[in-house]
């Protein structure tokens, strides 16, 4: 079995496999992981590849070519995500020699899901998140596939930016540490200092509001998601 390791996502499969049609197995529930994830499998689809996803964030929208393994709501260890009525039903399904040519699957603290290149008997392409100090013919570095340069604001993100005369500070813990979660006592010291910076907005990312503590004061917007990287090329 060839492992291919690769960071971040690749967008260059077609230099790596002649077939067209490809499984991603993608079992954390991270939606930072997910976006450059997404958009992998989004642009193999481009390229013209059947893709089948595993994945705890499935498509609003049916796109051809792109059929979605649903996860969504599964709330286990990434291993034990294994035991999964989809995952089961995706093992038992197909044969050894299997409609796909390729897997690729993210190496998430955890290499369980290596094992589905053997049972499937094919190459399989590994996602890391993480820097290796030492690359070699197999690594293949790209960052930045998920950007996109016209992701628009929203409106009332635009109005907010344009009208921060002293600045904006972008303040958020990332998808899997929520501030609404925090005790108490480190959340009031979050607010107060923000009341100490009045003349300077700050977007904070909040993934339920309604948990929060009250008391924040007005320079602060809140939003369950920010287009990060738009923000912050403001």
């Amino acid at each position: 079995m060839k492992l291919l390791l690769i960071l971040h996502a690749i967008l260059i499969c077609n230099q790596i496999v002649d077939g067209h049609r490809i499984l991603g197995i993608f079992p954390s529930n991270s939606r930072n992981y997910w976006i450059m994830q997404e958009e992998l499998m989004k642009g193999l689809v481009k390229r013209g590849y059947q893709v089948d996803v595993v994945t705890h964030f499935p498509q609003k929208n049916p796109i051809p070519n792109y059929t979605d393994i649903n996860l969504a709501g599964s709330i286990r260890e990434v291993c034990q995500l294994m035991d999964h009525p989809k995952i089961h039903e995706l093992i038992k399904k197909l044969p050894q020699n299997s409609p796909f040519d390729i897997v690729i699957t993210e190496m998430y603290i955890v290499p369980c899901y290596l094992a589905f290149g053997r049972h499937l008997n094919v190459s399989i392409v590994v996602m890391v998140a993480s820097v290796f100090h030492l690359l070699n013919k197999v690594v293949i570095e790209v960052g930045g596939v998920h950007i996109k340069d016209d992701d628009p604001l929203p409106p009332e993100v635009q109005k907010w930016l344009d009208e921060s005369k002293n600045g904006c500070i972008y303040f958020t813990f990332g998808s899997m540490v929520r501030i609404e979660t925090f005790p108490k006592e480190i959340i009031e010291q979050f607010y107060a200092s923000f009341e100490k910076i009045t003349s300077v907005r700050v977007q904070m990312k909040v993934a339920k509001k309604e948990n929060l503590l009250p008391g924040l004061s007005k320079n602060v917007m809140m939003q369950s998601r920010f287009p990060q990287i738009s923000v912050l090329s403001k």
